[in-house]
């Protein structure tokens, strides 16, 4: 999640028509964490313009050069880190169909085509990483792999948890994963929660799954949680009578003994 501050300011920028092709690019709607290596290389860029621009205070600036050095990082370093996940499926000549956990490195073992290092490498590179390491054994083999996101699912559903799945699941699909709401979920208070903001509840949360949105259309990164929550419990007869009786007691007892 960039910063709003820059945020507002390379919106500034491209409606004055001071931002570059590049810059444009770089604010394409793709999913967080799975931009491609050229947008993150147009991002790092107009970041670095923004941190040594006179024309933004030392707060803004400093805020530009954070942001560029993470990206800096990422762009070295790459996205995987050891326990990420992703699914791979090769066909053709070889079958293959396995969920990999990415090892210490970061590395990955797929199968019987041997191990492919992960430094560097974006989640938009693995799957061209995936089919380079599997051409050196298998020729014209069909291979697609999906990055899994560790959602949480916790509330009134049958199976709570974290959930791996990948940016094409839909809501409705990341909720039947946990077993589906159980009996006493109240279906117009499921909430989307990051770091305790809540994103999305009711009608919007509704209005998503009628729609077929995913993950990654939502926007959703790893970590994120979707809370369902029970329906308040109605008042019965039996209850009312109860609570009435433990309050009207002291009340009958005072005034039978005056």
């Amino acid at each position: 999640m960039r910063l709003s501050a820059i945020s507002w300011a390379l919106v500034v920028s491209a409606f004055a028509g001071g931002a570059s092709p590049s810059l444009l690019r770089a604010q394409a709607p793709v999913p967080e964490g799975h931009e491609s290596r050229t947008a993150l290389t147009a991002e790092l860029e107009s970041y670095n313009a923004f941190a040594n621009s006179s024309a933004y205070s030392q707060r803004t600036r400093a805020a530009a050069r954070l942001t560029a050095e993470q990206l800096r990082s990422r762009l070295e370093r790459g996205d995987f880190k050891p326990g990420d996940r992703f699914s791979v499926r090769v066909s053709g000549a070889v079958s293959f169909v396995d969920t990999i956990t990415v090892l210490a490195g970061p590395s990955a073992q797929i199968g019987t085509f041997g191990e492919l290092s992960l430094h560097g490498v974006l989640r938009s590179e693995i799957e061209g990483a995936v089919r380079g390491r599997v051409a050196e054994t298998v020729r014209d083999a069909n291979v697609t792999v999906r990055v899994l996101m560790r959602i949480a699912v916790f509330g009134a559903v049958a199976s709570p948890g974290y959930r791996a799945v990948p940016l094409e699941t839909r809501l409705d699909e990341l909720l039947m994963s946990a077993g589906g709401p159980s009996p006493d979920a109240d279906p117009m208070q499921i909430r989307v929660v990051r770091g305790g903001a809540v994103l999305m509840d009711g009608d919007r949360v509704m209005t998503a799954i009628a729609a077929g949105e995913t993950v990654g259309s939502l926007g959703l990164v790893e970590g994120d949680l979707v809370s369902v929550e029970p329906r308040e419990a109605p008042w019965n007869r039996a209850a009312t009578l109860q609570l009435v009786t433990v309050f009207a007691t002291p009340v009958v007892t005072f005034f039978l003994l005056r």
